[in-house]
């Protein structure tokens, strides 16, 4: 049952993923940016509950899953750097960055129902 709790909340951190990009903007980019961070925070998460359930049990992908969190963080780094410098333009290009990377996570996820293997 845990697991299936595990993998329902990484689909709806995809979809919620889904939503903030479909968004022009939240009501300031800063809330825009916080969204597409604690994404990228809840992602690495369920990745790590994940693994540990058993549900992503190759250590080729599991490290594939681990390599795009971390390209993802440094964008949203470089995404408030960016921001904190006034460069709204910089900071949309790092937050399409760590979309295009969520969503080829969210490929490589188990499916929900998943059991492990």
């Amino acid at each position: 049952m845990q697991h299936l709790k595990t993998i329902t909340t990484a689909w709806l951190v995809c979809l919620i993923l889904a939503a903030c990009t479909a968004l022009p903007t939240l009501e300031t980019n800063k809330q825009r940016l916080a969204m597409v961070d604690v994404n990228v925070t809840a992602l690495a998460n369920t990745i790590a509950d994940l693994r540990e359930g058993g549900l992503i049990p190759d250590d080729v992908e599991f490290t594939r899953m681990v390599k795009s969190i971390q390209a993802a963080d440094t964008a949203v780094d470089a995404a408030w750097a960016a921001l904190g410098k006034g460069d709204i333009d910089s900071m949309q290009g790092q937050i399409q960055l760590v979309n295009r990377l969520l969503w080829q996570i969210r490929g490589r996820l188990p499916k929900p129902g998943s059991t492990p293997p």
